[in-house]
């Protein structure tokens, strides 16, 4: 028994350094892109000839893979109804068919499917349909909130964050979502602590400057003045201080309703980007995906985003005025 010892505890050891060493799970509630061949309109959406995500999605699948996590794509739609009572996720057709479904409280059936299942955290896309995103305001999970109509108070969508008062938050594009400018708050906290003043997030591509700037640096914006207690503003756009483009909630800290958060809360800058391809029904499908033309800082700012919402030490800032 002695001389077995030594290899018990080499084998305990490796599978404590085994169960250490897994990826986070993150579940990415995304959308799954109009089909090339359709003609960009809500009803021509058939289920049947649906193959992929959105090109956004897929790229920020692969950028979390990149950071060592382990990120799983969701549809908007069957992350909130799936395990409801062993019934389908959704009606056979196309999108219109499912209205009555969302709207159905009686119906609905929020399961505490990511925490069973070890999801460390959810990051919903811009891309999502916001009446249908996932319930998140008692989730108990650590929430990145792309979607822009669901960082507010907003009663008619269900994945409401409650980070702000109000609806009157909104995408913002081109030039005018080119930088972002921290705030008092955000020189100081952990998430943004020593970063420049000034942050420009989106520049040229891999082959130059974007055709259409509107189509390729895209991000999200509420107002500053509508921030929930508990919600600290960290930057606003450069071009119109008034616009928050990136805060966040501590667990504890009290949202629009004044409810406590749950978990960790993010409203990131970038809003995840087109749902469609450029030329719609044109093959082959042609796509202009925002994270091509995202500056290093800005990825690396998503990436510390994630970090502090996992409750992890940010990347430390070396060399970040040449990112």
């Amino acid at each position: 028994m002695k001389k077995l010892m030594p290899l018990l505890v080499l084998i305990l050891a490796f599978s404590v350094l085994s169960a250490g060493a897994q990826p986070k799970k993150i579940a990415l509630s995304a959308r799954i892109s109009w089909a090339p061949g359709s003609e960009g309109s809500t009803n021509d959406r058939d289920f049947a000839v649906m193959q992929h995500f959105s090109m956004d999605d897929e790229y920020l699948r692969y950028m979390l893979q990149e950071w060592g996590y382990f990120p799983i794509l969701m549809p908007d739609y069957v992350l909130q109804y799936m395990l409801n009572e062993g019934q389908v996720p959704f009606p056979p057709g196309h999108d219109a068919d499912y209205g009555p479904w969302v709207d159905d409280g009686v119906y609905m059936n929020y399961p505490t499917f990511l925490q069973d299942e070890g999801y460390k955290l959810l990051w919903n896309t811009g891309t999502c349909w916001s009446t249908i995103g996932p319930a998140v305001k008692e989730l108990p999970v650590p929430v990145i909130q792309g979607e822009h109509a669901n960082v507010g108070a907003r009663a008619d969508k269900l994945g409401s964050t409650y980070m702000f008062e109000g609806s009157q938050s909104g995408d913002i594009s081109g030039e005018a979502a080119r930088s972002i400018t921290l705030t008092d708050a955000g020189k100081t906290h952990e998430l943004t602590q020593g970063l420049p003043e000034e942050i420009v997030v989106y520049g040229d591509g891999p082959s130059g400057p974007p055709a259409n700037a509107g189509q390729a640096w895209q991000g999200i914006f509420d107002l500053v003045d509508n921030a929930a207690e508990g919600t600290q503003v960290l930057a606003v756009w450069t071009s119109d201080p008034s616009k928050a483009a990136l805060a966040v909630v501590e667990k504890g800290g009290l949202l629009a309703d004044g409810t406590p958060a749950p978990a960790r809360r993010v409203m990131p800058f970038s809003g995840g980007g087109n749902v469609r391809p450029v030329n719609e029904a044109g093959h082959p499908a042609e796509w202009v995906v925002i994270y091509e033309y995202m500056t290093p800082a800005g990825k690396a700012l998503l990436h510390r985003c994630v970090q502090w919402a996992l409750g992890e030490t940010p990347t430390a800032v070396a060399d970040w005025g040449n990112q």
